[in-house]
């Protein structure tokens, strides 16, 4: 599902202020910008990931390591 994002983060074209479009279910168009990415092992520890946030974002991840051993976890705000 997330594979662009798996490559650009292997490839080093993974940049804050990267723009995400997302349409909701109701066909709502919105654009979100990467703010800051993190590498971390698949642990509750990274509850972080899905807590409420103050602002509107979102956190997307993809797994990384030649056994998915690992978690790439990017977080975005809405910009639009």
């Amino acid at each position: 599902m997330f594979k662009a994002l798996h490559d650009a983060y292997y490839n080093g074209r993974l940049r804050k202020g990267m723009k995400v479009i997302y349409a909701d279910g109701s066909s709502k168009v919105h654009t979100y910008s990467v703010i800051w990415w993190k590498v971390v092992a698949p642990t509750t520890a990274a509850s972080w990931a899905w807590a409420a946030q103050s602002v509107p974002s979102m956190t997307l991840q993809t797994c990384l390591g030649s056994n998915s051993q690992y978690r790439l976890m990017v977080r975005l705000v809405r910009v639009a």
